[in-house]
């Protein structure tokens, strides 16, 4: 950026099932609403969830849905990444047992990681006895995350539900993009969004934090978000 930002920002726009768009992926969208809102008889394999796909396909934001509806329901949840593993230890996933709804993101990031792989091991036998409901998330099939206890793999791939997900198109990423605008109180007009897309990455996050650093740039300077204003503004990762 060309000019010290202020470190507030205007609104901040929670994930929730509400403001995700679903693409393809609505089949898992429904059935995650419907287990952690009790709405659906449970079958024998709801109590895990697998959701495996590309970054940006909005893995991180249903964990976050998954986390911020089980709180409306008045039940208790927790999020985990394991992006940051280092930040703690294994040890983590034994205290888990008391959490009735248990996310648990990246897991493509502790492959290779005995500890932790023989942890999350521990975790899913807990959660298959006691069927309360684990989510997971990462970048691949379970098969194909390159993991060393084979074991794990099996349980993640066939003991409950496995969906992959999909990106967004073209017409779906621009209403995501003023959706998450709106919610950030920030008037943007369909030719801005399409300046966006047409000019930068288009993988979600990417956008997303795109939008974050133009609200910035927007309140600092007190000017509408216009094509003219995005083009005073030397924005990262421009094409």
């Amino acid at each position: 950026m060309s000019k010290q930002l202020p470190l507030n920002i205007s609104l901040r726009d929670f994930p929730s099932f509400e403001n995700y768009v679903p693409g393809k992926n609505q089949e898992p969208v429904d059935r995650l609403k419907k287990l952690v809102t009790g709405t659906n008889e449970q079958e024998e394999t709801d109590w895990l969830i697998y959701l495996w796909g590309a970054s940006g396909c909005g893995k991180t934001h249903l964990l976050e849905a998954i986390c911020r509806q089980a709180g409306h329901a008045g039940t208790n949840s927790l999020l985990v990444s394991l992006k940051r593993q280092s930040d703690n230890s294994p040890e983590v996933l034994e205290e888990l047992s008391r959490i009735a709804v248990v996310c648990i993101d990246d897991v493509h990031c502790i492959a290779g990681s005995r500890d932790w792989e023989t942890a999350l091991f521990a975790l899913c036998e807990q959660r298959r006895q006691t069927r309360q409901l684990l989510v997971l998330s990462a970048n691949n099939n379970a098969n194909y995350l390159g993991l060393s206890l084979p074991d794990l793999a099996t349980r993640m791939a066939g003991w409950g539900l496995s969906f992959p997900l999909q990106g967004l198109d073209d017409e779906e990423k621009f209403a995501v993009v003023k959706q998450r605008a709106r919610n950030r109180g920030i008037d943007v007009g369909d030719d801005v969004v399409r300046y966006v897309l047409n000019r930068y990455p288009r993988d979600m996050q990417a956008l997303f934090k795109l939008l974050e650093q133009v609200d910035q740039c927007s309140l600092a300077s007190q000017r509408r978000v216009t094509i003219p204003f995005l083009k005073t503004l030397e924005l990262e990762d421009a094409r």
